[in-house]
């Protein structure tokens, strides 16, 4: 398992175009990671980066949209985890911009703030379709013992591994520390 800490920022949208640092009027806004060390950072783009050694960036699906919180209209609460070295150098250089999630509160924002909106399952209905119209014709279908099963890696319908953090951290290999 990677040990990984979960940094939470706020994302909007620039509104002023700023050449020098490639800036255009509504493009994303947040801490610039790449000021992290290039050794820091293995020598990749931190949107490369992350998803490598992270596990991607995470947002607050209602976070900024005036549903809840006190972020501006138009700024997203975004997380990413990411190995020590670079959580300690990002955190130097944006000390007023980024904090430090505890295991337990990036739990709850993965699960409830994140991935709240996904399905449990992935559901397949062409496959489900076939195996329904094999039975109204009484066919054997021996394949809709795997397609029913919630585990199984055959189409159908298949649990949602990334819905949960306790499902996701295992498929990713990582653990928030």
């Amino acid at each position: 398992m990677r040990a990984l800490i979960a940094l939470k920022f706020n994302a909007g949208l620039h509104t002023e175009k700023n050449e020098k640092k490639g800036w255009e009027i509504g493009h994303a806004k947040y801490p610039d990671f790449n000021q992290v060390s290039l050794e820091t950072r293995k020598n990749m783009d931190w949107s490369h980066y992350i998803d490598a050694f992270g596990i991607g960036m995470q947002y607050d699906k209602a976070c900024g949209h005036k549903e809840e919180g006190d972020t501006p209209f138009g700024e997203q609460c975004c997380v990413i985890a990411v190995p020590e070295d670079v959580a300690i150098e990002a955190l130097k250089l944006f000390p007023e911009d980024l904090t430090r999630l505890t295991p337990k509160v990036f739990e709850t924002f993965y699960n409830d703030k994140a991935h709240a909106h996904e399905s449990g399952d992935h559901i397949d209905k062409e496959v489900l379709d076939a195996i329904k119209a094999k039975e109204d014709l009484s066919i054997d279908v021996p394949e809709k013992v795997n397609a029913l099963d919630r585990n199984h890696s055959d189409r159908g319908i298949r649990k949602n591994h990334n819905k949960t953090w306790s499902d996701f951290k295992v498929k990713a290999g990582v653990e928030i520390v």
